[in-house]
C-alpha cells in the first residue's frame, strides 16, 4: 500500500480513494500510479498512525512541501489529517495551507468548517 511517494520536490500522502467528484483533469482517470508510486489505489484506508509512521520515515528535508493528496478526496479524513498535522508540526520550519475547492468539498462531507479549525 503506497501511502507516501516523491513527485517533483514534494512529498504527497495518499489517504483515501474516496471522492465524490468526477473532476476533467484529476489523474486517477488517466493511470495507477505518479511520481514514485506505482499505484495509488488503496486495498484499505490507512489509519492515522500508519500516515504518521510513513511519513516519519521519509526524510523531510528533501522536500519542499508536505500534500495530502492521492487518488481520492483527501479531506474526507479531515481528522486523520489534522491529528497528523499536529503531531509532525514540530518537526516541520512551516505550516501553510492551500485552500482549493477540496475545502467545499471536506466541509460538505464532514459537516464542518474545515477553514475555521485551521
Amino acid at each position: 500500500m503506497t501511502i507516501t511517494y516523491g513527485y517533483g520536490k514534494n512529498l504527497y500522502v495518499n489517504t483515501t480513494n474516496r471522492c465524490t467528484c468526477a473532476c476533467e483533469f484529476c489523474i486517477r482517470t488517466t493511470g495507477d500510479g505518479v511520481g514514485t508510486a506505482s499505484s495509488l489505489w488503496l486495498d484499505r484506508e490507512p489509519t492515522r498512525e500508519e500516515i504518521l509512521a510513513d511519513i516519519q520515515k521519509q526524510d523531510l528535508s528533501r522536500y519542499d512541501e508536505l500534500v495530502f493528496c492521492g487518488y481520492g478526496e483527501p479531506t474526507f479524513r479531515w481528522d486523520d489529517i489534522a491529528w497528523v498535522c499536529d503531531q509532525l508540526r514540530a518537526a516541520v520550519r512551516e505550516t501553510e495551507v492551500a485552500a482549493t475547492e477540496a475545502f467545499r468539498v471536506g466541509n460538505k462531507y464532514t459537516r464542518k468548517d474545515i477553514i475555521e479549525e485551521l
